[in-house]
């Protein structure tokens, strides 16, 4: 269990939300978020169990790819393309990119195409068999914290989305750094804690660990050995705010924030919490007509919370969770069986089916309407209130 916080090592954390959660796959979780009253940083405290994480990795977030044609021929997604213009503008001599957290080799692909010379990891032993088969692309089945002796020989350092969940995120970095060559670049892109009014329910996630501005994202990679270039902040990428940094390997040094930049730090994550319990408010009142039957379409963590944040278990009787991917099926999500989509009932009669979905709310729905499920029986949580954002 940490106890000091995962930036500065100060002890000074203010708690800013607690959750119990039953996570598909994993069981009873509890964990919680702090920010440091000394740096500013947000992160959970006590961490998330390693073996939960790793189980819920292994067993669901693991990339899968259901259609390996469209995969290869599909354009690079919108934070792929982000980061490879980044890298052209940052480092346009580089010949050769590493990709830690690879998934199942996508971005990897839409870089080979690009002209470089790729190379990655990931820990699952599923998506590093679909970057082989799908894009002829061979990954280290390996996780973060042990990527360092394989990234040494490439020119750039590619970290998309993997760097809020790490247990240890600094010395993930400075490790990474030592065995990095000097002149190699970095490129991260991850969560933006900006734009409070642009952050959907849910944010404080079980699966992110920390939660960076562009404050402290600058310590963390300066702590660690390296000079931030360029940020590109998109407050209207897919979800929620991200940012993206090329850096180099530079000298470690600290930065030191004022009072004033911790207070504002402190004030943002409260103002997280606060919106994220109206925001639950406002989803229970959705919910307050449905009574009966009840399935629950998506197996996952806003599931988890939606359980959890709203009275919907106790109001109604949920008979099953329903959700695309194979690879859940058979198995629960608390006393909930996962199902196929195949095992819901189509037509008017039958259950409500509630879309538990921030992110895929509108083509959940438009999915369920071309099964033959009558309108009547859809409940959607966030349909007016701006959600399903564009992905930019």
């Amino acid at each position: 269990m940490a106890t000091t916080c995962l930036l500065c090592t100060s002890t000074r954390l203010e708690k800013v939300q607690d959750q119990s959660l039953d996570i598909a796959g994993v069981g009873p979780c509890k964990l919680a978020f702090v920010v440091c009253a000394d740096c500013g940083f947000l992160h959970q405290n006590p961490l998330v169990a390693p073996e939960d994480l790793a189980k819920h990795y292994e067993l669901f977030s693991n990339y899968t790819i259901a259609d390996p044609e469209a995969a290869r021929n599909a354009s690079p997604a919108p934070h792929t393309r982000r980061l490879m213009a980044l890298r052209r503008d940052a480092f346009p001599d580089a010949r050769s990119i590493y990709e830690i957290g690879a998934a199942a080799g996508a971005a990897l692909h839409a870089f080979k195409q690009d002209g470089l010379d790729v190379g990655g990891c990931d820990p699952s032993r599923t998506a590093t068999a679909q970057a082989n088969d799908i894009f002829g692309v061979a990954l280290d089945r390996t996780d973060a914290e042990h990527a360092a002796k394989h990234a040494g020989c490439f020119d750039v350092v590619l970290m998309s989305h993997v760097l809020e969940h790490l247990r240890d995120p600094l010395p993930t970095l400075q490790k990474l750094r030592a065995n990095m060559r000097e002149g190699t670049g970095l490129l991260i892109e991850v969560p933006c804690a900006t734009a409070l009014d642009l952050l959907p329910p849910g944010w404080f996630a079980f699966e992110h660990i920390s939660y960076f501005s562009p404050a402290t994202l600058t310590a963390m990679l300066e702590a660690a050995g390296f000079e931030p270039l360029e940020y590109r902040i998109n407050l209207r990428a897919f979800i929620y705010p991200v940012i993206a940094v090329a850096a180099r390997s530079a000298n470690p040094r600290r930065t030191h924030r004022t009072a004033v930049e911790v207070a504002e730090a402190v004030a943002f994550a409260h103002g997280v919490a606060k919106r994220e319990d109206a925001l639950w408010a406002e989803t229970s009142r959705r919910l307050e007509g449905i009574t009966g039957d009840v399935v629950i379409w998506g197996a996952g963590v806003h599931t988890s919370r939606l359980l959890a944040e709203t009275p919907l278990a106790r109001n109604a009787t949920v008979k099953m969770i329903v959700d695309r991917d194979a690879q859940k099926w058979g198995r629960r999500q608390g006393p909930y069986p996962i199902c196929a989509p195949s095992e819901l009932r189509t037509g008017s009669d039958g259950p409500t089916v509630v879309v538990s979905s921030y992110a895929y709310e509108s083509q959940i729905k438009d999915g369920l309407l071309k099964m033959g499920v009558a309108p009547a029986r859809i409940a959607t949580l966030y349909e007016g209130r701006g959600a399903n954002r564009k992905a930019a």
